[in-house]
C-alpha cells in the first residue's frame, strides 16, 4: 500500500508519497546516504519495515538527532506493539507523537521521572541502550553481558551500565576508537542501526555473536603519581569549576571541580586502568554544552554556572544557541553587568535558590519550598519566601529581625507578624497577604513586599520562577510578566 507524504507537528519523519511514488517495500535510494555508508544496510530494512521513513527530495538526514520519542516511536513500530494510553505532563494527546510513546511507555520500553518523558529531549546513546535491550528481552532471553571495556565506561550513567554490557555482548552496540560515548546524542543513522540489529537478532535472521574480547585502554602514569596541585599546574586549561542545580532525584546544587574529579577518578581502588584527561575531560565538557545548551530539562536540571560565570555569559555556551532565538536561551538567568547590580533567581519547584550578581554568583537554601500564589493571567505569580534568606546576598539590602525590617537605599519597610499591616518609610499600607513568623524567620510576599524598598521583579512566564532585581527587568508578551 503506498502513503502520503505528511508532516508531523514536529516536522520530523516524512512517510512515502502516492504522487511521488515511494512505496514501503521497494528499495529506496537516498541521496545522502551511500550504499558504502556502515548504516545503509539497516536503514533499508527499517524502511522496508515502515519503522523508518524518509523526508521529501529523496533525503534520509542521517546525521539529524533523534529525540526520545521518535526513537521510541521506533521501537513502536518495530516491535508492532499494541495500542497504549499515558498521561506524562509533556506528552499530550494532541502531540504528533502521543500513540506510539505511549504504546512504548506502556510496555515498558521508555519510562519518565515526575510526571515527565521528555519526548522531545535529544536521545542519548546510553538511553537508546537502555530502550533497545528492554525491547530485546520483550521478545527473547538477551541477558549475558561482557564488561565493555570502553575507555570512558566510567562515564555510562548507573541506570544504563547493564543495558550497555548486555547490547555490546550481542554487537547491538558498537564503539568508535574504544569510546561509547554514552551521553552523545544518537542520530538517524546510529539510531537505525541499533533497532535493525536488535531486530534481526531477535527474529534469528543473524547468528549470535561470540562474546566479544575487552580491550585495554592505555595507562598514563604520570597522571596517577601527581597530586592535585601539580595537576592543576599542569593542565590549567581544565581547571574548571562547574555549578549545576538539580531537582532529580532530590534537590541540590552539584559543585564539580573538573580537575579534582578527575584526581579521584584516578584514584578509584577498582580501576586498573584509566583514560587519558583529554579524553576524560571532553566527554564532560561537550556533555554539559551539549545537554544544557538545548535546556531541555530546564527548570529541573541547569548549569548556574562556569568558573563563577553565569551559564548563559559563559564562554561554554554555544554560538549556536545564542543564535537560535530561543525563548529559553532568552529568559535564561544572567550577571548583570553594571556594579552593584544583582538578580535573585527563585523557583516554585524547590528551595534553592541562586543570586547572580555582577561580581560573583551565590547560591543557598532557603528552608522550605516557596509558596506560590497563583494569579489570573496577565499578573504574573507571587511566592511566599524566607525573606531574610531570600535577600541575604542582595546587595545593598539590608534585613533585620528575621526579615520583618528591609531597607535599600533610603526606603525602609517594617512589616508584623500575623499581620497584612505594614509601614514605608513610617507610611501605613496594607499587603494583600499576611506575613507569618516561624522559627524566628518571616515569611512574607516576596514580590510585594520588595517593590516597597525599591526593587523590581517578574514572573519568567511557563517555568514557575521569579527573579528580583535592584534594577528595571523588561517585560514581554509569552515570556515575562510583571
Amino acid at each position: 500500500m503506498k502513503k502520503q507524504f505528511v508532516s508531523t507537528a514536529l516536522g520530523v519523519m516524512l512517510l512515502a508519497s502516492q504522487a511521488q511514488g515511494i512505496h514501503a517495500a521497494e528499495k529506496v535510494k537516498f541521496k545522502d546516504v551511500s550504499t558504502s555508508s556502515y548504516a545503509y544496510q539497516s536503514i533499508t530494512d527499517l524502511i522496508e519495515r515502515e519503522v523508518v521513513f524518509g523526508y521529501q527530495g529523496g533525503l534520509f538526514k542521517p546525521s539529524q538527532k533523534v529525540t526520545r520519542g521518535q526513537f521510541a516511536s521506533m521501537i513502536a513500530r518495530a516491535l508492532n506493539l499494541p495500542a497504549g494510553t499515558s498521561s506524562f505532563k509533556d506528552l499530550p494527546k494532541s502531540k504528533a507523537l502521543y500513540n506510539d510513546v505511549s504504546r512504548a511507555a506502556q510496555a515498558g520500553i521508555i519510562k519518565g521521572a515526575n510526571g515527565y518523558v521528555y519526548p522531545d529531549k535529544p536521545v542519548t546513546r546510553a538511553d537508546v541502550a537502555v530502550m533497545v535491550e528492554r525491547a530485546m528481552n520483550m521478545k527473547g532471553n538477551f541477558t549475558e553481558s561482557v564488561t565493555n571495556g570502553f575507555y570512558d565506561q566510567k562515564d555510562i550513567p548507573a541506570y544504563a551500565k547493564t543495558s550497555v554490557e548486555r547490547m555490546y555482548r550481542y554487537g547491538v552496540i558498537k564503539g568508535v576508537n574504544n569510546k561509547f560515548n554514552p551521553m552523545n546524542s544518537a542520530d538517524r543513522a546510529e539510531s537505525s542501526s541499533f533497532v535493525d540489529r536488535a531486530l534481526l537478532l531477535m527474529e534469528g535472521k543473524t547468528p549470535v555473536p561470540a562474546k566479544p574480547t575487552a580491550p585495554k585502554p592505555p595507562v598514563n602514569k604520570a597522571d596517577k603519581d601527581m597530586t592535585l596541585a601539580e595537576l592543576k599546574a599542569t593542565y590549567p586549561q581544565h581547571n574548571h569549576v562547574i555549578v549545576t542545580r538539580v531537582m532529580n532525584p532530590e534537590q541540590k546544587i552539584i559543585v564539580v571541580d573538573m580537575l579534582e574529579k578527575y584526581y579521584n577518578y584516578l584514584r578509584e581502588p577498582e580501576i586498573t586502568y584509566f583514560r587519558p584527561i583529554n579524553e576524560y575531560m571532553s566527554l564532560y565538557y561537550n556533555g554539559y554544552k551539549e545537554s544544557m545548551s538545548s535546556y531541555y530539562n530546564y527548570p529541573f536540571e541547569e548549569v548556574i554556572s562556569y568558573n563563577g560565570v553565569s551559564y548563559k555569559d559563559s564562554t561554554f555556551m554555544p554560538d549556536v544557541f545564542k543564535k537560535s532565538n530561543s525563548t529559553y536561551y532568552e529568559s535564561m538567568p544572567y550577571q548583570p553587568k553594571a556594579l552593584g547590580k544583582f538578580i535573585i533567581d527563585i523557583h516554585y519547584h524547590d528551595d534553592d535558590f541562586v543570586v547572580y550578581r555582577h561580581e560573583n554568583i551565590k547560591w543557598d537554601v532557603l528552608g522550605r519550598k516557596p509558596e506560590r500564589i497563583d494569579y489570573a493571567y496577565p499578573k504574573g505569580d507571587e511566592y511566599i519566601v524566607d525573606l531574610n534568606k531570600a535577600l541575604k546576598y542582595a546587595t545593598g539590602v539590608t534585613v533585620a529581625k528575621g526579615g520583618l525590617e528591609l531597607a535599600y537605599q533610603g526606603d525602609k519597610i517594617i512589616l508584623k507578624n500575623g499581620s497584612t499591616s505594614a509601614t514605608v518609610n513610617g507610611k501605613a499600607i496594607t499587603l494583600t497577604k499576611p506575613v507569618k513568623v516561624d522559627g524566628g524567620v518571616a515569611y512574607g510576599p516576596i514580590r510585594e513586599i520588595v517593590k516597597y524598598i525599591g526593587l523590581d521583579s517578574r514572573e519568567v512566564n511557563n517555568q514557575k520562577r521569579i527573579e528580583i532585581a535592584n534594577f528595571p527587568l523588561e517585560e514581554k508578551a509569552g515570556l515575562w510578566l510583571k
